[in-house]
């Protein structure tokens, strides 16, 4: 395998690793706004926003992944 082939296999595993990052932010955004019906502590519904903020960072990293290094192996 020559050093662009296993250039552009590693950039299409660093985009595969973007998706996978997306997937989960997506999956933790829904589950803490699902959890937030069903606390019953006032203290609990605190945890909803470190969340949320953590899934948009998760979302940020993973889109920047998918969008930078797809720009690197599709480029002609």
């Amino acid at each position: 395998m020559s050093f662009i082939e296993h250039t552009i296999a590693w950039c299409q595993g660093e985009i595969l690793e973007g998706k996978i990052i997306v997937i989960y932010a997506l999956t933790l955004m829904i589950l803490s706004i699902f959890i937030l019906p069903m606390t019953h502590l006032s203290n609990s519904k605190f945890l909803i926003i470190p969340l949320l903020l953590s899934a948009l960072i998760f979302l940020m990293v993973g889109g920047s992944l998918i969008f930078r290094k797809s720009y690197r192996v599709y480029k002609k």
